[in-house]
């Protein structure tokens, strides 16, 4: 779920300067987020809110 994760988020990248098409992202991102167990959404959603502090406390 992770790296599926944040292989979506890298290819959205691009989109958000303009925040075009990003629906898609946050749908997709969220079905992951569904299918993922507990401790693994909740790594996820740590690290997209805070990246630069939340791999060394979450994950």
């Amino acid at each position: 779920m992770l790296r599926r994760a944040a292989a979506a988020t890298a290819e959205a990248m691009p989109q958000l300067a303009t925040m075009a098409k990003l629906q898609e992202y946050w749908v997709h991102v969220n079905s992951l987020e569904d299918e993922a167990t507990p401790p693994t959404a909740r790594c996820w959603r740590s690290c997209s809110a805070h990246p630069a502090t939340s791999i060394r406390r979450a994950c």
